[in-house]
C-alpha cells in the first residue's frame, strides 16, 4: 500500500509540469489538494499572476520531496527503502 501511495505521489508531482499551466487570466493553484502552501511556506506570500509558473512548480516539487523524505519508512524492507530513496533522489534531480 505504501509503495502504491509513493508511486501515486511521485506520478502526481511529475504530471504537474504537464497539467498545471495558466489556462485563463486567473492564477491556478499549483496543486489542487494543498494549493500554493509550498510557495507560501518558502517565500512568505501567495503567488500572483506575475509569479513565474516554473518557480511555483519547482517550489512545489521541492516541498513534496521534503514531505516524502520526512515520512516514516521503517516498515519498508531495506530493499524498498533503498528504492524509495533512489526515487526521491530522482525527484530531487528533476526539480
Amino acid at each position: 500500500m505504501k509503495k502504491l501511495n509513493l508511486f501515486l505521489i511521485l506520478l502526481s508531482a511529475s504530471l504537474l509540469f504537464q497539467c498545471n499551466r495558466i489556462v485563463s487570466d486567473k492564477q491556478q493553484a499549483v496543486n489542487p489538494l494543498i494549493g500554493d502552501i509550498s510557495f507560501e511556506s518558502k517565500f512568505g506570500f501567495r503567488p500572483n499572476e506575475s509569479t513565474d509558473n516554473e518557480l511555483r512548480i519547482k517550489t512545489h516539487l521541492e516541498y513534496a520531496e521534503g514531505l516524502l523524505r520526512r515520512m516514516d519508512n521503517a516498515a519498508l524492507s531495506p530493499d524498498l527503502q533503498k528504492k524509495r530513496n533512489n526515487l526521491l533522489d530522482l525527484l530531487h534531480d528533476y526539480w
